[in-house]
């Protein structure tokens, strides 16, 4: 999670990009091969994988300094690598950074962001973006942040992928979110540009630490009364502005629905977000309106190991991780709208806005009395 305040800018919400004559997704995507079991999205996320993909990112990941540079370059290759091997094609977007001491080095690292589809059906040009970023901070190794995002990410693409969707669900892992979320601003002003319409972002940002302990969580927001922010580190949070609460809303009930056993809090009571509402990669798309939202266990507002060197995997709590990837993985495939054997959804569409109550007609015009006939 990008610790330093953004700016000012970022902060103005601009109007959403028109949604009318939407591209497809890009056609160099393809599903993978649909396995035969088990028969659920959610019950096919598996917790020792979670964990393991966790502990396999390289531990120095960040662009400052040599070490670190060759650990984040690494990452981006054994995440491509991951991601063609669960038979997704992705596509590496380069991004347009160069720090200054490197601005006339034709040598100097080139960085990516790795993209790639589920392509839906009836529904594809409506995009559910999924995102984590694999990037971290230097000397942390980034087990929570963003390791548990990461595997989240890769969980969740292979669990939906037994199941055919209306919409498409496109997967981004996102880098250099830790230098001021540059990987993620340069993909959502691509996707403005290109006027693709996004029915929902989610940034999974640091999905892995839980505390029983009472006074375990700190409220990220005290100059707001009222929220209601639990004092137990024991829930994943949920976090946009109120212009998009029937869609955080929405994915609420549905993570619910999935798993019952993970505590979900939400916070959408604000018009404009604060600044600690704005620190991942869901903030650029809120910043060009389209409905981004942070799905976080709050970072530094509980975990003691944020941004440093003991941010490792075992400090996560692997079942309460677990239980919110499968929590997500349910939430996303409902809001994907899952196609039955005819090819159409089979079921209401949760995100779909609710037509006005027709407008009761008229009433009748009270009857008149005829006139008196005139007196002969």
């Amino acid at each position: 999670m990008f610790a330093p305040l953004l700016t000012a800018a970022l902060l103005a919400l601009h109007p959403a990009p028109p949604s009318a004559a939407l591209p497809p997704p890009a056609a160099t995507q393809s599903a993978p091969s649909t396995p035969t079991s088990p028969a659920s999205p959610v019950d096919s996320i598996d917790k020792d994988r979670l964990m393991a993909i966790v502990r396999e990112l390289p531990v120095k990941r960040s662009p400052v300094g040599e070490e670190h540079i060759k650990g984040l370059l690494a990452t981006e290759a054994l995440l491509e690598a991951k991601v063609k091997a669960l038979g997704f094609t992705p596509t590496l977007q380069p991004i347009p950074y160069r720090p200054r001491a490197d601005r006339d080095n034709p040598a100097a690292p080139k960085y990516h962001n790795i993209l790639f589809d589920l392509p839906g059906s009836s529904l594809a040009n409506q995009i559910i973006l999924i995102s984590a970023h694999f990037d971290a901070v230097p000397n942390s190794p980034g087990a929570d942040d963003d390791g548990s995002g990461v595997a989240g990410l890769l969980e969740m693409a292979r669990a939906l992928s037994i199941t055919k969707h209306a919409r498409t669900v496109r997967f981004a892992l996102y880098n250099l979110e830790e230098i001021g979320l540059v990987g993620s601003t340069h993909h959502a002003q691509t996707i403005a540009d290109d006027n693709t319409h996004i029915a929902l972002m989610v940034s999974l940002e640091m999905l892995g630490f839980y505390s029983d302990a009472k006074g375990s969580q700190t409220n990220p927001f005290p100059a707001f009364k009222g929220l209601g922010v639990p004092d137990t580190a024991d829930f994943i949070g949920l976090g946009t502005i109120l212009k998009y609460r029937p869609q955080v809303r929405a994915l609420e009930k549905a993570m619910l629905a999935a798993e019952p056993r993970c505590k979900v809090f939400t916070l959408d009571h604000s018009p404009i977000a604060p600044p600690d509402l704005l620190r991942s990669d869901h903030a650029p798309f809120l910043a060009r309106g389209m409905p981004g939202i942070i799905a976080t266990d709050t970072a530094n507002f509980r975990s003691p190991h944020y941004h440093k060197p003991t941010d490792t995997a075992n400090t996560l709590d692997a079942q309460r991780f677990y239980l919110t990837v499968r929590a997500l993985t349910g939430g996303v495939s409902a809001l994907a709208l899952p196609i039955d054997t005819a090819g159409k959804p089979a079921s209401p569409d949760p995100l779909a806005t609710p037509e006005p109550p027709a407008a009761p007609p008229p009433p009748a015009p009270a009857p008149t009395a005829p006139a008196p006939e005139p007196a002969k």
